[in-house]
């Protein structure tokens, strides 16, 4: 099979050596977001809410470059530095995914690049319809 890379200007440019998501042509795996606005500077003073929007914004912007939106998402995972906030990435996954539901984990770590609470990556199918 032929990867094929994805990349757009409304999420982060990555910095480093990788790509924004990377596809088979069956399976769309999204790279981990940081909550950063493409068009404004890192701000870890968000509060997880309005971080955790942010990153699934990100991802919904690289799955539209590949022609995907919320529906073809086969699984989430958000990083927190904190458990206790639970309830606020919940809200912030049900405005921005709305009638989405896809599978999710969400795991506590250690710390998160920047200094922020919230990060999260993503696989998305072309096989959805």
């Amino acid at each position: 099979r032929i990867v094929k890379t994805y990349q757009t200007e409304m999420a982060r440019i990555p910095l480093e050596h990788y790509s924004q998501a990377v596809s088979d042509g069956v399976t769309l795996c999204v790279s981990t977001q940081l909550p950063i606005h493409p068009d404004q500077p890192a701000d870890n003073s968000m509060s997880v809410e309005d971080q955790t929007t942010q990153v699934l914004r990100n991802i919904l912007a690289i799955l539209e470059t590949a022609g995907l939106g919320p529906s073809s998402l086969l699984r989430v995972t958000l990083y927190i530095t904190d458990a206790s906030s639970w309830s606020a990435v919940n809200q912030g996954c049900e405005k921005v995914l709305g009638d989405s539901k896809p599978a999710r984990g969400i795991l506590q770590v250690a710390g998160i690049n920047r200094g922020f609470s919230v990060a999260g990556d993503a696989i998305a199918s072309h096989r959805v319809t």
